[in-house]
């Protein structure tokens, strides 16, 4: 192993130590990539919001939507990405606003106590605040945009991204 193989190594250790996921840095081959990485984890910390899929058998009540009609039983938030299948709402109060397409919902967990639902925003295209029920469906127009989650504490935003690259959208 060469002297960078190590100085990576090392590297990615420093970086799951200081909260990140092993998973996000696997392949990052060179100390440049990794210092980003780092510096990243140092500015916006570890995320401040777990994002979970809203479990099947749910609904939003405040879309009169069931969930099994949204997304697929293997829809799920893996480290950094969104993954599974997205059916496509034709009719409901979702696309009666938005418009007919791929939605997904997600349901939001506050992990830091300084943190109010309006603190959050989520989005892809737009950002929209969370509701006191911490619940989001979001359209999907583009899968290689990633969906965002932007905490502002005290002026500063802590930014987190999820990969929608392995979501499978109806048609």
């Amino acid at each position: 192993m060469s002297n960078n193989n190590t100085l990576v190594d090392e590297l990615k250790l420093l970086y799951v130590k200081m909260g990140g996921k092993m998973a996000d840095v696997k392949d990052v081959q060179t100390d440049a990539e990794m210092i980003d990485k780092i510096e990243d984890i140092a500015v916006n910390g570890v995320p401040k919001v777990v994002v979970l899929p809203m479990p099947q058998g749910s609904s939003i009540p405040d879309y009169s939507v069931d969930i099994n009609d949204m997304q697929g039983a293997d829809f799920q938030v893996v480290d950094r990405a969104i993954v599974g299948s997205v059916k496509k709402l034709t009719s409901g109060v979702l696309p009666d606003y938005w418009g007919a397409g791929n939605f997904m919902a997600l349901k939001f967990i506050i992990i830091d106590p300084d943190v109010e639902p309006a603190d959050v925003q989520v989005g892809i295209k737009g950002l929209a605040a969370l509701d006191n029920d911490l619940i989001a469906a979001v359209k999907i127009e583009d899968k290689t945009k990633p969906f965002r989650v932007i905490t502002t504490i005290d002026g500063y935003e802590y930014k987190d991204e999820y990969n929608l690259n392995g979501l499978s959208l109806a048609e």
